[in-house]
Parts: structure tokens; C-alpha cells; sequence
């Protein structure tokens, strides 16, 4: 599996030959996890999302086909000879809390089941967020939360650039995939 980018799923399929040689096999997905050789060993099935889990195979010579799908991430293991694939099902969520000054006790911000806060704005009054969950979509999210307001604000596609994070002018960058 190719990941270009650090801790990012998305990427391809790709199969480097014992000269050295690369060859990209499939499109970009969304998001890959897990590979294993075809009982034949004429496929690499792999695991990618992108708007539902699929378990896909491709040929060396870059045919893709699908061969299972579930309403779920899937991630596949290994194949057994007779064809039966050892996969799993997966469910991330990630909460973020908030204890501000003069709070009686910490409280619950997150923006939907997966997100990170990437800055906190420089008067403490809003979250940067990112969003990575199936309905950010392909590109991910990026969204601001005040912290007064019940929820995050989509602001459009992209991640959060958590090392510049709020501008002076209360605004943020939003690093486009791609």
C-alpha cells in the first residue's frame, strides 16, 4: 500500500518488483487498509473506502474488481487457501474535551465521531477542527467551533494547517488535499 502522505490512509495500491521496479496498480482511495495475495497469487485483495468498505482485488497488470462490501471500514488480513478472507470490521471515534477558566467541570466538544482539534484560538474562545469521518467526505473537513455554541461550523474541504492554525485576524488556513 502506498500512503504518500504521513499517518493519512488514502493512497494506492503499487507492487515494486525485486529489481527495484514501482508499478501503481489502482486508483487513489480514500482510505486502504490491509493486503493479502489471491489463493491463486495472481491478485493482491486490499481493503479501501471509498463511500463504503470494499474488498477489492487487483491483477498485476492493474484490473480491479470488487468482491465483497459491508456498510462498515473493513480491513483485510489474510487469505486462507481456500478463499475465506480473515477480515475486520472498524469503528474509530474520538472525543475532545473542553475545561476552560472558571468551568465547573470539563465538557464534551467534539465534532462529530472523528475529529481532531488542531488550534485553539489565541482569545480561547474557538476550536480548529479537522474532520476524517465518512460524512467529511473524500477531502475531509475542516471546522470551527465556538466555544459558546453548541457545534462546529463546516468552513469547507481540506485539513486544518495545525501549525499555523488562527490567524491574527481570526481566520485559518485550510490545507486542500491532493
Amino acid at each position: 500500500l502506498d500512503h504518500p502522505v504521513y499517518n493519512d490512509n488514502r493512497g494506492s495500491v503499487a507492487l515494486v518488483t525485486t529489481s527495484g521496479e514501482r508499478k501503481t496498480l489502482t486508483p487513489d482511495w480514500a482510505s486502504e487498509e490491509g493486503l493479502a495475495w489471491s489463493p491463486g497469487g495472481d491478485e493482491i485483495w486490499f481493503t479501501a473506502r471509498d463511500g463504503r468498505g470494499v474488498l477489492r482485488a487487483v491483477t498485476r497488470t492493474g484490473i480491479v474488481r470488487e468482491i465483497w462490501s459491508a456498510p462498515s471500514d473493513l480491513t483485510i488480513l489474510d487469505v486462507a487457501p481456500d478463499g475465506r478472507a480473515l477480515m475486520t470490521a472498524n469503528t474509530q471515534r474520538t472525543q475532545t474535551y473542553w475545561l476552560g477558566p472558571g468551568d465547573g467541570r470539563e465538557r464534551d466538544i467534539s465534532w462529530m465521531s472523528y475529529s481532531k482539534a488542531r488550534s485553539l484560538a489565541a482569545d480561547g474562545r474557538s476550536v480548529l477542527f479537522s474532520r476524517y469521518d465518512e460524512g467529511a467526505g473524500r477531502d475531509y473537513a475542516v471546522g470551527l467551533r465556538r466555544l459558546d455554541a453548541p457545534s462546529a461550523v463546516r468552513l469547507g474541504p481540506g485539513q486544518a494547517d495545525h501549525e499555523r492554525g488562527h490567524d491574527p485576524r481570526g481566520l485559518c488556513r485550510i490545507e486542500p488535499r491532493g
